[in-house]
């Protein structure tokens, strides 16, 4: 009798660390974490780094993931989620997103290539049945002008899940301390050390920020403010631009689109 067939040895897939910056989101959050379990699966460590909530987001995230402080400001809470985790894998998941259940999947062939240190998903807003007709065309605008913005210059922001390897996120510094376009910085650090790849997988992140200043305005605003930044000015001067407080400011909100 021939010897039995030899079986590969199959290696597991890298844990996953979804990190979720909050400031005041109870409402918001357990969403995000139950998206984050069902995409990533039950083995995927889930942390809330909060930046000093005081409504109930601390209990609501305690049901559903571990939660730890931090100093508010998005890139503060992202970096001290990080420094709290032991995944392989990071993914920075606003509070205000939910991402598809095919994220995971897709994560997975992502990093099936060595040389990809990190990414992002697609860019989405909700379908909600009875929203006005303008709205619905202005959603659809903005999800157009951010794929086409993310296809041609390979680059994202917070509310699209951007994700890395751990040795790349360290290598390049994690996110930089600025009050804005810290998600945007760091895309381009990690594509100077490997290759930046949009899963087809969308975040469906919600439109609260444009809705409440004005679509049109805040379009503007925001293709000011990145202009801007490209040209050198300053985070500090371009977050007074914005309108908010260097530090104390929603961390889960919409990100720039």
């Amino acid at each position: 009798m021939g010897s039995p067939p030899r079986r590969e040895a199959v290696t597991p897939p890298p844990l996953v660390s979804v990190i979720v910056p909050a400031l005041d989101e109870a409402d918001l959050v357990p969403g995000a974490l139950r998206s984050a379990r069902a995409a990533f699966g039950s083995e995927a460590e889930l942390i809330v780094a909060d930046g000093g909530s005081r409504d109930g987001t601390r209990r609501a995230a305690e049901r559903l993931a571990r939660v730890v402080g931090s100093q508010p400001g998005r890139g503060p809470q992202m970096n001290a989620g990080a420094r709290e985790s032991r995944g392989e894998v990071l993914v920075f998941l606003h509070a205000d997103t939910v991402v598809e259940p095919r994220a995971g999947r897709d994560l997975e062939r992502a990093l099936a290539d060595p040389g990809v240190a990190g990414g992002c998903l697609r860019f989405a807003l909700p379908r909600r049945p009875g929203r006005p007709r303008v709205r619905r065309v202005a959603d659809a605008l903005l999800e157009s002008a951010v794929r086409a913005r993310t296809r041609l210059f390979r680059t994202a922001t917070g509310d699209q899940v951007l994700f890395a390897r751990r040795r790349a996120f360290e290598a390049v510094g994690g996110f930089p301390d600025y009050p804005l376009f810290e998600d945007v910085e760091l895309v381009r650090r990690l594509k100077e050390v490997g290759r930046f790849r949009v899963l087809p997988a969308r975040a469906v992140t919600s439109p609260r920020r444009w809705d409440e200043e004005g679509w049109v305005r805040t379009a503007i605003l925001h293709l000011a403010l990145r202009g801007a930044y490209h040209l050198g000015v300053p985070a500090g001067r371009l977050a007074a631009w914005y309108g908010r407080p260097v530090r104390r400011r929603r961390a889960g909100s919409a990100n720039r689109g």
